[in-house]
């Protein structure tokens, strides 16, 4: 998805692009990492502190992040895909 992002652009703009690039990557990143966290905490909270309990809260939140990488790969069905001359 980064090198569909360049599609189009002249060469003066790639400095730009990146960093713009780079700004949403890092947003995101960090979003879902809190996503994650949140949804493995809230399913522990007022859990006992067990192994078992603990995985229940690692398993709904990578349940959750699977589910937003499934819903994310729709529009990466539809990027450009366009050669460059």
């Amino acid at each position: 998805m980064t090198s569909d992002a360049y599609t189009g652009l002249d060469s003066k703009q790639f400095p730009e692009a990146g960093v713009g690039i780079h700004i949403i990557e890092n947003l995101g990143s960090s979003f879902g990492s809190a996503v994650i966290a949140t949804v493995g905490a809230t399913v522990m909270q007022g859990l006992q502190p067990t192994i078992a309990n603990g995985l229940k809260g690692y398993h709904a939140g990578f349940l959750v992040s699977t589910i937003v990488i499934s819903i994310i790969f729709i529009p990466s069905l539809f990027l450009t895909h366009k050669k460059v001359q």
